[in-house]
């Protein structure tokens, strides 16, 4: 089983090569995506769990950016699960 601490590195590379910058901030929101002069962003709330950052994380990745990174079988494995999972959630 893939530690969940590992998926969200997965998925926040993911994201970063996709040209998103993410930032982990400090705050009362959820996180998600927003554009800042003009930059996409994606804003994680380092005071939330882990869980918390997995979702916004899995709503974000397209399919495309999935099928183009590198990763290893078990971490791949995990990642499409959890976003088939939160796909199946909404």
């Amino acid at each position: 089983m893939v530690k969940d601490k590992t998926l969200v590195r997965a998925m926040e590379g993911i994201v970063v090569r996709q040209g998103v910058q993410v930032r982990w901030e400090r705050g009362a929101f959820q996180g998600g995506r927003c554009t800042l002069d003009g930059q996409e962003i994606i804003i994680l709330n380092q005071r939330l769990p882990v869980e918390a950052h997995l979702r916004v994380l899995a709503g974000l990745i397209s399919p495309e950016a999935l099928n183009a990174a590198s990763l290893r079988p078990a971490v791949r494995t995990a990642v499409e699960d959890l976003i088939k999972k939160m796909s199946d959630a909404a």
